[in-house]
């Protein structure tokens, strides 16, 4: 077994709400430890009970709250950001910042002298996850929420963000709660800024006393130098560098050979701007990679989404994968196009999936019950074959000696061990103390691991030549692998970077066997079964043989011609058990949990009767560690029903319908990807228009449909639910919002007049195409209370007195429009 060893962190420390640094770095700052939580500055309730989950997937919150936040600020740029915190240190006054690397250098340079030595150690991995802090952030009233949860401290008593789950975005405001009524400080009196906050002292921010509420004073403070005001970026001025220091330090005690390993800030792509003189040699690209939406719901079913493409601009519609194999092909593609784009920026350099893996606690813990893993089981083998689609190493995350399911990996209410301590001794029936026999052939060892049949698969260990394809099929056991040999032609400056067609150009290479990993928990009482043909040679052979011992397949092919590809074929005699079944038509029209739960169509949703609530959808607060409800909303005045003719664009979408439901075993499905997801969207389209009886953009016939008074008010509904989302989503900070003269508008279509009429609560159809309405009577059309969004220190409302309304009765098109701002 070979390991590099990474020093672990999140959210900077335990302490606020994490893990890593020791309490005193918190200390060291000025922080009360024993007020974090009361002032809002870190949540710790993930922390304080171990493996007891307060509120599901909420501790990476604590990323933007004030304690590890200002930590990390410290950390990377301290000097630049906060000059005046110097504290102690063997008599003398240095910077925060150059204690807290200095130690961090130092910790690790004795870790390092600790396992040196250790053949089975190939490197080392500079730090999980690093967070910038508040460095580079563009506005202080705002994070980027496409990549943020909120928020942070509050000295005095201050009204915070109350943010609910939401879909397709994780989170949306609901209201707004007090923190902090007993104004405790987080700093202490005996720190280095004498009780005051770094960043009040630094004049980023201060109180009004009169207002009672904190104004920032540097917008733009985390940007640029204070000193000369150039502009600063994290990367280059910070990571780079650091990384560089501390690779040096390593090999200094460890030798120039280890592999040192380094990531990027997670979920963004590897940066242009890491170019070879600003990293060390022999350094590894090691980024992670999780299933946002199935984390944050602790969720999976025969729907997956494509969170990296929705957070770059993808069309929600389009981030939709269905099924089986189209959760394979999602996760392919996200884990592909991180790799390649670690290729454009860092060239032919080794990239690895440092960290990745599945929820075990996932759809409401219902397997700990059941002792039925197959959801587990899928998305394991999703993720998996997404990996080796994308010919990526990887480590696993994780395995939990200790793991448990009333406590899971005892932090933060994670459990993402595939081996169970649980299931271990439930099954092992030994006394304590019993050593098993670490002989690969002993099955025993297997004992207490989950989902193996999903984990435990074939995967090429070494090889005499390039990689181009490789996968696996979990319920069949085929396991496919191609490979080439090295040519001698350059390659062109211009090629594109692809992991589906390498550079093919290649050192010479001194050995032509290639060894694959076939574990015994596959082949153990099966014939191996082996195919091979060559791209350059159809005649040619090859010769290998199985070690059941070393649980190896060596191969060596005959067909040596520069650029020859190889192709492998591995299965068995007997077949492996089905672990379950899909297919287009089961995938498609099946779920795993009732459609409105997850909102899964882009134009609309479900049609049935909504789901009772679930404890796991409570509300969450992102500063708040006790659930307030919204308020509740007022109730809709009455409007008269009218019936009314209504564009029916929908044809095809019903042909599809009628063959689907006339004969449900046996319609035709279309093989290709991009034609099935064609006819998902009509369908989708058409179960819109059925609920909220849209027609926009549609031409044909005329269908003569008299809406019912509850079509009406469902229309209606549909429509002002639509318009306070969309007038939300455009309340984002910019420079106008100062004044109160941002400006907003929201267009909608509402093809019958009828729906409009009921919308606009008036009490007959209306015969104007602008008019002006006040804002209560907007609140009152919408259906809600306010309108306003949350930003640093603030937040942002409707300004403008009188909305201005647009209505064309020919198009159905209307509009809303207006101000808004501090």
């Amino acid at each position: 077994m070979t390991a590099f060893v990474s020093m672990h962190q999140d959210v900077w420390s335990r302490y606020s709400g994490g893990s890593g640094a020791p309490a005193w770095t918190l200390e060291l700052a000025g922080f009360d430890l024993t007020a974090l939580e009361e002032t809002g500055a870190a949540y710790i309730g993930g922390v304080k009970v171990p493996g007891v989950e307060v509120d599901r997937g909420r501790w990476p919150t604590g990323y933007q709250k004030l304690a590890c936040s200002t930590m990390n600020t410290l950390f990377w740029a301290g000097e630049i950001f906060a000059p005046k915190v110097l504290v102690e240190r063997n008599g003398e006054k240095v910077h925060v910042q150059k204690f807290l690397q200095d130690a961090y250098l130092d910790c690790y340079d004795w870790l390092v002298k600790g396992l040196n030595g250790l053949e089975g150690i190939v490197g080392f991995e500079i730090m999980n996850e690093p967070h910038t802090g508040y460095i580079g952030l563009p506005s202080m009233h705002q994070f980027d929420y496409n990549t943020d949860l909120h928020l942070n401290d509050v000295r005095y008593p201050t009204l915070v963000p109350y943010w609910k789950r939401s879909f397709p975005m994780p989170t949306s405001l609901s209201t707004r709660n007090m923190r902090n009524l007993n104004g405790r400080k987080v700093w202490r009196a005996d720190g280095p800024t004498a009780g005051q906050c770094i960043w009040e002292s630094h004049g980023v921010w201060g109180y009004d006393k009169v207002k009672k509420e904190g104004v920032v004073l540097k917008e733009a403070y985390f940007t640029r130098r204070p000193s000369d005001g150039e502009p600063i970026n994290w990367y280059t001025d910070f990571w780079y560098p650091f990384v560089t220091r501390w690779a040096k330090r390593v090999r200094n005690i460890a030798g120039e050979d280890k592999i040192v390993f380094a990531e990027g800030i997670p979920n963004e792509f590897c940066p242009r701007s890491w170019t070879p003189d600003k990293r060390p040699a022999n350094m590894v690209f090691a980024p992670h990679w999780y299933d946002l939406n199935a984390l944050f719901a602790k969720a999976f079913s025969r729907l997956s989404i494509n969170v990296q493409g929705l957070s770059r601009g993808l069309p929600v519609w389009k981030a939709f994968y269905w099924g089986h194999k189209s959760a394979r092909e999602n996760y392919a593609l996200q884990l592909r196009t991180i790799v390649e784009e670690g290729y454009k920026s860092l060239g032919e350099n080794p990239v690895l999936i440092g960290e990745t893996g599945i929820p075990m606690d996932m759809n409401e813990k219902e397997a700990f019950s059941s002792r039925n893993f197959e959801w587990q089981e899928r998305m394991m083998d999703a993720l998996l074959t997404g990996l080796e689609r994308a010919l990526v190493g990887f480590t696993l995350w994780n395995y939990n000696p200790d793991n448990v399911d009333s406590h899971g990996d005892y932090w933060n209410g994670e459990n993402f061990s595939w081996f169970s301590k649980q299931e271990y001794l439930e099954r092992r029936k030994e006394k304590a103390g019993f050593q098993l026999p670490l002989d690969q052939s002993n099955e025993k060892l297997d004992e207490g691991g989950r989902i193996l049949h999903a984990v435990v698969r074939p995967y090429a260990a070494k090889v005499a030549g390039i990689p181009l394809r490789q996968d696996y099929e979990m319920n069949t056991g085929v396991w496919e692998f191609d490979w080439a040999n090295p040519s001698h032609e350059s390659r062109s400056s211009n090629s594109a970077v692809s992991v589906a067609k390498p550079p093919l150009s290649h050192v010479p290479i001194r050995a032509r066997e290639t060894e694959i990993f076939v574990p015994l928990f596959l082949s153990k009482g099966r014939k191996l079964i082996v195919t091979y043909s060559s791209s350059k040679d159809k005649q040619a052979e090859c010769d290998w043989t199985y070690d059941a011992s070393r649980q190896t397949l060596f191969v060596v092919p005959e067909d040596k011609t520069p650029g020859a590809v190889h192709r492998l074929k591995v299965e068995f005699d007997t077949p492996l058990e089905r672990r379950f079944e899909y297919s287009y038509n089961m995938d498609f029209l099946t779920f795993a949990y009732p459609l409105q739960d997850q909102q899964l169509l882009a134009t609309g949703s479900s049609t049935s009767k909504p789901a009772a609530k679930r404890k796991s959808d409570a509300s969450i607060d992102a500063d708040d560690d006790d659930y307030a409800p919204a308020s509740k909303p007022a109730a809709k005045k009455p409007r008269a029903p009218k019936a009314k003719a209504v564009v029916d664009p929908h044809a095809q979408a019903k042909q599809l319908v009628q063959a689907i439901v006339t004969n449900p075993n046996g319609f035709t499905v279309p093989s290709d990807q991009a034609a099935m997801r064609t006819q998902l969207f009509l369908i989708a389209q058409y179960a819109s228009a059925l609920s909220v009886g849209d027609a926009a953009g549609a031409a044909g016939t005329r269908i003569v449909k008299a809406l019912s008074e509850d079509e009406l008010e469902a229309a209606a509904t549909k429509l002002a639910r639509a318009a306070l989302s969309q007038i939300k989503k455009q309340m984002a900070w910019k420079p106008s919002c100062k004044g109160g003269s941002a400006k907003w508008m929201y267009q909608g279509v509402a093809p019958d007049p009828a729906v409009f009429q009921r919308l606009m609560q008036l009490s007959e159809p209306a015969k104007y195409k602008a008019t002006k309405i006040t804002l209560e009577q907007l609140y009152d059309i919408l259906d809600t209370n306010y309108i306003e969004t949350s930003i640093r220190y603030g937040s942002l409302r409707i300004t403008s007195p009188n909305i201005n309304v647009k209505w064309n009765k020919d198009s159905g098109e209307f509009s809303f429009s207006g101000t808004y701002g501090l």
